[in-house]
């Protein structure tokens, strides 16, 4: 590592790599005379390797990017990270220097090395690629895990390698940059990565695959997934997918998919790699890594034994964070819980946990072990000039629940209240369903009293909402799409604390039990998987009567849309409603939009039909093509009708 200022740390970190044929320069230049790439873009490198990388944290740390970068460097090459002079502040800063001193204390000089494996060990990968070959000469089903850095995806191609060349293999994966490796290595001409949508298209094919191959699997979404095994019976499935590292936890994939596929689709062969290929085992700097990551954080141990049966009866508190830092193994145990229990907890969520603001992180003990986690975060009591911000697109940071409030529930009296959103509630894996949640959520509330509302978003699942709704909460809000990993739309669900509140609960409730039919229609035409019909009937579940259209909602709902931090959607029918409103009243809307405009709102808003068929419409343009023109053409009839 270097330290200083941002220029004398660029220069010092350019003569470290100077020599090097290949290099990964992220964050800013600095003055040095490199090709930089931000730290967003760094993840379109995953799969790649690198003489050198150099990581830029003056602007503070960036634990994803290190997630990312570290695996790319190969044996013999060194990674740099360029750092202030002085130590990095906070919570997570103590953790971080921490880590950084140990681990310059043990690696010398002060530039990070994998050592190179020489010669690398193959022979395990050898295996798999036996194993694999046989495998594939008949339908079944394979999962591959591996750590990063341990020939997953190249072992799979391998094996594609040795198949006859009429054999019919498609693979997929959720982006182009995760499948490349098995491509590389599989050497079959004409066969071309799909993205998880295209790969469920050929499946379903007249002239379905004998074998389907999906890489980083975890990050593909668990009900597309299940259709494919459903889809083609008679193919041979290999999925394969990272355990630990920032291309996903895999631990949806794992609690989730995996016990699907056992229930339903018969014997699952499991392989696994443990010899890394690309440097040696035991480095310093993957050790490193890890450590500070946490990514290999686990579940306390031992939990689970001798325990009576039925109901468990926990002691809970709220712990200080600085123990947290304080004590490593506590912070993994509670990390741990967290990663075992949600599929998107990634790197940069250590942060937030130590650093974010207001936050308070209930434990639920059993036996001297943590059982259980909730992390709550307080939110609201917004200045007016924020929430107007809001409203026009300046998101309050810390304020996700609300936010969505204000812009997508159209109620910025919201913002104002006091509440706790509840960000993560995670249980032992060997200890659920054993009303541990339902007394960790309780706790928080007693905990909480001087608040308006509780709330919490999520990815919808029948399970989940009806626990919440047994806590007091209602569903008040349904996602507009359904998230990339799980098929579903989120939901936020709210608990009144005070009569404000009881009050917005109400009313949201009524707005949902009129919009919720046409939402969950659309959400139904979007490619991949049907919803679940258990999800759509609990959401539906005990729905007042419902609000309507008034001239002045309508209104309202187009100056929302006007202002732009509004999603089309988040407004239901209104703007097909002002748009017949306009013709009535003898307005030609469509005169005030130009062709592209026109097309678009005809398509989604006047005949409600999907987006990707709107976009294939106007000659294949993307989704948020063809939202730029609905919004665009929604506004110049708003204000040339408002004109009128």
């Amino acid at each position: 590592m270097v330290r200083g200022g941002p220029d004398a740390t660029a220069a010092r970190a350019f003569a470290v790599v100077a020599d090097l044929e290949a290099v990964l320069w992220v964050g800013a230049a600095d003055g040095a005379p490199v090709e930089a790439t931000t730290h967003a873009a760094a993840r379109r490198r995953l799969g790649s390797t690198c003489d050198g990388a150099v990581v830029e944290l003056h602007s503070g740390v960036d634990l994803d990017t290190l997630g990312r970068v570290h695996g790319v460097v190969r044996g013999g090459g060194v990674l740099v990270l360029r750092l202030p002079e002085r130590p990095l502040p906070g919570r997570s800063g103590r953790w971080v220097e921490r880590h950084l001193s140990t681990a310059v204390a043990r690696v010398a000089p002060r530039r990070w090395s994998m050592p190179v494996a020489a010669p690398l060990e193959l022979s395990e990968q050898d295996e798999l690629v036996a194993t694999l070959q046989s495998a594939l000469e008949a339908p079944g089903i394979t999962v591959v895990t591996a750590d990063r850095g341990r020939g997953k995806s190249a072992g799979v191609g391998r094996a594609l390698a040795t198949l006859p060349t009429e054999r019919r293999v498609v693979v997929g994966g959720p982006h182009p940059a995760a499948i490349s490796e098995v491509l590389a290595f599989s050497g079959r001409a004409g066969v071309r990565g799909l993205r998880p949508l295209e790969l469920l298209e050929a499946v379903e094919g007249r002239v379905p695959p004998e074998v389907v191959v999906v890489d980083e699997a975890a990050r593909v979404p668990v009900g597309l997934l299940q259709a494919l095994v459903r889809a083609a019976p008679q193919a041979h499935f290999v999925f394969a997918t990272t355990v630990h590292g920032y291309e996903g936890t895999g631990r949806g994939f794992q609690h989730r998919f995996l016990p699907w596929l056992h229930d339903q689709a018969g014997p699952v062969r499991h392989l696994t790699l443990r010899a890394p290929v690309r440097w040696s085992a035991g480095d310093p700097l993957e050790r490193f890594v890890f450590d500070l990551l946490a990514l290999d954080a686990q579940p306390a141990e031992g939990v689970g034994a001798a325990l009576p049966a039925g109901r468990l009866h926990a002691r809970h508190e709220v712990v200080d964070r600085d123990r947290l830092v304080a004590d490593p193994e506590l912070l993994r145990s509670v990390f741990g819980l967290l990663v075992a229990a949600h599929y998107r907890t990634t790197p940069s969520d250590l942060l937030r946990l130590l650093d974010l603001p207001e936050v308070a992180l209930h434990v639920a003990w059993l036996r001297g072990l943590v059982v259980a986690v909730g992390w709550l975060q307080a939110e609201g009591r917004l200045t007016p000039a924020a929430v107007a911000a809001a409203q026009r697109g300046v998101r309050p940071m810390g304020h996700a629940l609300a936010e969505t409030l204000i812009c997508h529930g159209g109620r910025p009296e919201a913002g104002a209240l006091r509440m706790w959103r509840s960000v993560r509630t995670a249980v032992h894996p060997r200890v659920r369903r054993r009303g541990l949640a339902r007394d960790l959520i309780a706790h928080e509330h007693r905990h909480h009293v001087s608040t308006d509302l509780f709330g919490t978003m999520f990815g919808a699942s029948a399970p989940l909402v009806e626990l919440r709704r047994a806590l007091g909460y209602e569903v008040v809000r349904v996602g507009l799409s359904r998230n990339a990993r799980t098929g579903v739309p989120s939901v936020v669900m709210l608990r009144p604390a005070s009569e404000a509140g009881a009050a917005l609960v109400r009313s949201l409730r009524r707005d949902l039990a009129r919009d919720l039919p046409l939402q969950l229609e659309r959400l139904d035409q979007e490619r991949g998987v049907p919803l679940d019909g258990a999800l759509q009937a609990t959401l539906r579940a005990g729905l007042p009567a419902p609000s309507v259209w008034s001239d002045a909602a309508l209104r309202a709902a187009m100056v929302r849309l006007d202002r732009g931090a509004t999603q089309l959607d988040a407004v239901g029918d209104a703007p097909r409603r002002w748009l017949l409103a306009l013709e009535a009243r003898g307005v030609d809307w469509r005169a005030l939009l130009d062709d592209r405009e026109r097309a678009a709102v005809e398509g989604r808003v006047i005949r409600g039909q999907p987006w990707h068929v709107v976009g294939e419409s106007l000659g294949g343009a993307g989704i948020h093509v063809v939202q730029r023109a609905v919004r665009r053409g929604l506004r110049a009839a708003w204000r040339g009708g408002s004109e009128s």
